[in-house]
């Protein structure tokens, strides 16, 4: 004797509540000297609880850096944020992204970020083909290139305020080299590099 079942599915809807996306008019990233500031503004008529700001080295992994608290938007103005990032990754990109209040995530957007000191600032080390030098405008400098024992292997007096490394990196010895920047008014830098 064969025995038939027969099951019936029932489909149930459920009415939920449905969270409306919040809408960012943008979202951009600059570099301030040693910092790094993010903006970006809520489009009127949006509002969230919070929002978390989050770094990431590779543009995966993010870690949380600061947030936000309380209500964030207005529902007839658009609202503008800032946030500064204080300690940046040096001498790479940096990745940022915000979480909105309800969990929306933002667009990922990064920035290269250059290590600025006393009124001059690298773009990378180790150096590279594209290795450049950036010093403030209107002073007068002296670069001077020496290997590890303390020889002098170079010098060069920039005639702009944008230094072209990657010019320089055929005359060198590979290796480790150390930089001293001189400015005419006795104020000195020294930096170590690497030149593959």
């Amino acid at each position: 004797m064969v025995k038939k079942c027969f099951i019936f599915l029932v489909f149930c809807t459920l009415v939920c509540p449905v969270r409306a996306q919040v809408e960012m008019t943008y979202f951009t990233v600059v570099q301030l000297e040693s910092k790094v500031q993010l903006k970006w503004e809520l489009a009127a008529g949006n509002t969230c609880n919070g929002i978390q700001v989050y770094r990431s080295q590779n543009g995966t992994d993010f870690s949380f850096i600061g947030e936000i608290d309380g209500i964030c938007g207005s529902s007839s103005v658009p609202q503008q944020f800032i946030f500064d990032d204080v300690s940046p990754f040096p001498f790479q990109v940096n990745y940022y992204k915000l979480i909105l209040g309800s969990g929306q995530h933002s667009p990922v957007i990064s920035i290269d970020f250059s290590y600025v000191q006393s009124g001059y600032f690298f773009i990378e080390n180790p150096l590279r083909p594209t290795s450049e030098l950036y010093l403030k405008q209107g002073e007068k400098f002296i670069l001077r290139f020496y290997a590890p024992d303390g020889k002098l292997v170079g010098s060069f007096i920039p005639a702009g305020e944008r230094v072209a490394l990657y010019e320089m990196l055929p005359h060198l010895p590979k290796g480790i080299l150390l930089l001293n920047i001189e400015a005419e008014n006795g104020n000195q830098a020294t930096y170590r590099l690497l030149n593959p």
